[in-house]
């Protein structure tokens, strides 16, 4: 495990080296990205940009995410273990949710955002419904140019009272809250 945590600190020494501020993507990377919208942010060379996840081969889209991985501010690490995530994306000054808004990213519980507000990070999102479920916790932008000038001009920095009610916020959205949130409506108490 120290090899571990020594080539993971090798990792962000070296993005970190260039001074830059650091925008995390933790995910799958495929399709449901906003692609034009990730190209548009690596277009500002003031600003590095990391993918840690999986690429699943979906043709065409495929090969454009290939291309992109080649610009000089992407780094994509690849999968890792879930227990090195947390370390990860607290080396990111701001954390950030692309998807690309559809219907089909509409449906989704974006569960990404709980680790993401785990960490110290600003945390942004495209404006797809289910962040709206977080309030003010996560930054939601919307529309395109609005989120590549938010990256552009975002510090990363949080207030303490900010770190304070996230970390309330996930206390109360534990797993074992919402099975008992569950549980108690689907089985009212009668007095």
């Amino acid at each position: 495990q120290s090899s571990e945590k020594e080539e993971l600190q090798s990792e962000l020494q070296q993005i970190r080296a260039a001074g830059r501020p650091v925008v995390g993507v933790v995910g799958q990377i495929n399709k449901s990205y906003d692609w034009d919208l990730l190209e548009a942010a690596a277009a500002n060379p003031r600003m590095q940009l990391v993918f840690i996840g999986n690429l699943f081969e979906e043709g065409e889209t495929t090969q454009r995410i290939r291309v992109f991985f080649q610009r000089a501010n992407v780094h994509w690490l690849g999968p890792k273990p879930h227990h090195e995530l947390k370390g990860y994306m607290d080396s990111c000054d701001i954390l950030l949710n692309p998807l690309a808004l559809n219907p089909q990213n509409d449906r989704r519980d974006t569960l990404r955002l709980y680790d993401y507000l785990s960490t110290n990070a600003t945390v942004v999102s495209t404006a797809i419904d289910g962040v709206r479920r977080h309030g003010d916790l996560v930054r939601v932008t919307p529309s395109r140019s609005e989120l590549i000038s938010f990256l552009g001009h975002c510090s990363g920095a949080v207030s303490g009272e900010e770190i304070v009610r996230r970390r309330s916020y996930l206390t109360a959205n534990t797993w074992a809250c919402r099975g008992r949130q569950l549980g108690e409506a689907l089985f009212p108490k009668t007095s």
